[in-house]
């Protein structure tokens, strides 16, 4: 075989051989960065909605406290009734 086409080869062969490894290591590092990323989104995405959802829990609880102590001053006996509801066997109409 001639020298040119031995020196086509080795340098054809070089070139893709690079070019594969490059490939891999690029796709190593851009994988891993991006499992990070949507690790850490994902991580932060769940911490506020747990915030969101604290705020909303602490909100209805105020909510009804505040209703159930104005519903005591008012009329006990139709707070027992509001507690119970009106399928209840002990009080409400059926």
């Amino acid at each position: 075989m001639k020298l040119r086409p031995k020196m086509g080869l080795i340098l054809g062969g070089t070139i893709a051989a690079l070019v594969f490894c490059s490939y891999l290591i690029a796709r190593y590092y851009v994988v891993t960065g991006f499992e990070r990323l949507e690790y850490h989104e994902s991580q932060q995405d769940v911490e506020r909605a747990l915030g969101a959802f604290a705020t909303e829990f602490r909100e209805i609880r105020t909510i009804l406290i505040t209703r159930n102590e104005a519903c005591e001053l008012r009329s006990p006996d139709l707070c027992s009734y509001i507690s119970l509801g009106p399928s209840s066997p002990r009080r409400g109409l059926r």
